[in-house]
């Protein structure tokens, strides 16, 4: 059985204005933050940028940013070339458009953007996938990794696609995440420091009198104890009581 989520009204809205990612050489990501704006009774509160380990905080809430991705391009440009001549064609397509190639022999469509292409087992990375249409009426999907501009050559075609330029789209992912019980759990770790403190810190200390009584007297007394640390000063408080008891 699965369990469904009901949507919580946190009270608040949030809208993204803006998404930046960085990039080390190597292509990891080096830093990616949101810029939000926080709107309550329709107006808006402020505005912050949350990094990673950097949430936004607000009336007991916490806004975490938590991941990233790729989006899908709107649009690209690419170059169309004709294998037999070397003659190239440079055209703006749209996600989804589909264009008649030079000399009307076949039609390009691009199908959509995958973040990852596999290739035979290899990761490619970032493609565009298209569909070629031929005279007969038959179709055959490609792909046009872009990390790899002469991948569609490999295919000898009559014609090979290259991507050159489009614009890089990403969006943010963002955790939410509210704790009443915080206090509780703060409360909890406080009592535990100070129990750890008592017991390893500080002397446990126990007394034990024995009283030895005749017909109308006390004939002995006798004192001792036990310590978990520090004995010798045990030592001095016994001796202490039995010279008072003793004077008496």
């Amino acid at each position: 059985m699965v369990k469904k989520r009901m949507p919580v009204n946190i009270g608040f809205s949030i809208r993204c204005n803006d998404f930046d990612v960085k990039f080390y050489d190597t292509g990891a990501p080096e830093e990616f933050k949101s810029n939000l704006t926080i709107i309550e009774n329709g107006k808006e509160s402020f505005t912050e940028d949350i990094l990673v380990n950097h949430p936004l905080r607000y009336k007991g809430i916490n806004i975490f940013q938590s991941s990233y991705g790729t989006a899908q391009p709107d649009s690209v440009i690419m170059d169309i070339i004709k294998l037999s001549d070397k003659t190239v064609t440079s055209q703006s397509i749209k996600i989804g458009q589909e264009i008649q190639l030079p000399e009307d022999q076949v039609s390009f469509k691009l199908d959509g953007f995958i973040p990852h292409f596999d290739f035979r087992g290899h990761n490619l990375g970032e493609a565009f996938v298209g569909t070629i249409t031929q005279k007969d009426a038959k179709s055959f999907q490609i792909a046009l990794p872009t990390k790899f501009p002469t991948f569609d050559k490999m295919r000898k075609g009559t014609f090979a696609f290259v991507i050159k330029e489009f614009e890089q789209k990403y969006y943010t992912g963002l955790q939410i995440t509210k704790d009443p019980g915080i206090w509780y759990v703060y409360s909890g770790f406080i009592l535990m420091i100070i129990g750890c403190w008592i017991t390893f810190f500080m002397s446990h200390q126990s007394y034990f009198v024995e009283i030895k009584k005749g017909e109308n007297k006390v004939l002995n007394v006798s004192i001792s104890g036990t310590t978990n640390r520090n004995s010798q000063a045990m030592k001095l408080k016994i001796k202490k009581m039995v010279l008072k008891l003793k004077d008496k």
